[in-house]
């Protein structure tokens, strides 16, 4: 993940939420030091790529 990504997390997460139901706030709760493994469990659980979930997030800082 970007650090543009990191540093809009709040607005981030809602986003995700919504479009990936299965998401709980522990998923994607940002945590010091955690942010690849907090990655890899969002990936795992929503079945998307890398390349997918870095488009979808770009796309959302984009508007």
């Amino acid at each position: 993940m970007t650090a543009e990504v990191l540093k809009n997390w709040n607005k981030m997460k809602g986003h995700l939420k919504r479009e990936f139901p299965m998401l709980t706030n522990n998923d994607v709760a940002q945590r010091t030091g955690k942010d690849e493994q907090m990655l890899q469990n969002i990936l795992f659980k929503t079945g998307k790529s890398e390349e997918e979930m870095t488009t979808f997030l770009n796309e959302i800082l984009a508007k």
